[in-house]
């Protein structure tokens, strides 16, 4: 029967030669994900320069057309003049995205902040829900067919970056 010391000695170069291995696939993994997570952030970017765009481009003539059926809508129904300022209040509010843009830009900086900066797999995942929420409301506010296709590409490039994220220890 062999002792554990003669044993390790026979064993400790495989061993050693097995982890430096492992350690050699996990560097060559992890930086195939950082360039990945890299283009997603990219990708994400330029698709919220797009919606941007889109919305830039919208014709305010057409919100205000919108906006005034709505209002004869409202005042067809007797509706009073607070209620009738209320709603194209909130309908005009609905229409402005800054606002979300803003923050939506605000959580992908400081994701990319946090990922220059091997930040916690958990604080990105919580950038990733924040951005999230903000395209759901950019593809709703906007009445362009582009923001919202360009939202829904958005929200892929964030699903793959989620998944990344997933996939760290």
């Amino acid at each position: 029967q062999r002792d554990v010391e003669t044993v390790w000695v026979e064993a400790e170069t495989a061993v050693d030669g097995a982890l430096t291995q492992l350690a050699a696939a996990r560097r060559v993994e992890g930086q195939a994900a950082a360039a990945d997570i890299g283009v997603q952030l990219a990708r994400l970017s330029e698709e919220l320069d797009a919606i941007e765009q889109v919305t830039g481009e919208e014709d305010p003539v057409a919100r205000g057309s919108d906006a005034a059926a709505r209002a004869r809508e409202l005042l067809d129904s007797g509706s009073d003049d607070v209620r009738v300022v209320a709603a194209l209040a909130t309908l005009l509010a609905r229409s402005d995205i800054n606002e979300e843009m803003v923050r939506a830009r605000g959580h992908l900086a400081a994701f990319k902040t946090a990922f220059d900066d091997d930040g916690t797999g958990k604080h990105m995942e919580f950038l990733c829900q924040e951005i999230q929420r903000e395209l759901n409301t950019l593809a709703a506010k906007s009445a362009a067919y582009a923001a919202a296709a360009a939202a829904v590409r958005a929200k892929g490039c964030l699903e793959r970056l989620c998944e990344q994220l997933r996939n760290v220890e």
